[in-house]
């Protein structure tokens, strides 16, 4: 978490909560985007080419929604 928070400080990364947004506005990562994961399709052209990105979300079952989307 301290590399991820050092290139966050220094723009080199992204760090996007593709939970729903109930759940971001309830608790978050200091610094995440939220961008629920039935938008992330749309919105990735909006973010900056010049970084990486790193998604998280919640539970044993999070990769389920990036399969079923083709992400």
């Amino acid at each position: 978490m301290i590399e991820l928070k050092n290139r966050m400080d220094n723009g080199e990364v992204l760090l996007l909560d593709v939970r729903p947004k109930e759940e971001y506005d309830e608790e978050h990562i200091p610094g995440a985007i939220s961008i629920p994961i039935e938008e992330l399709k749309e919105k990735l052209v909006s973010l900056p080419s010049n970084c990486d990105a790193v998604a998280y979300c919640r539970g044993p079952y999070c990769y389920y929604p990036w399969r079923q989307s083709n992400y």
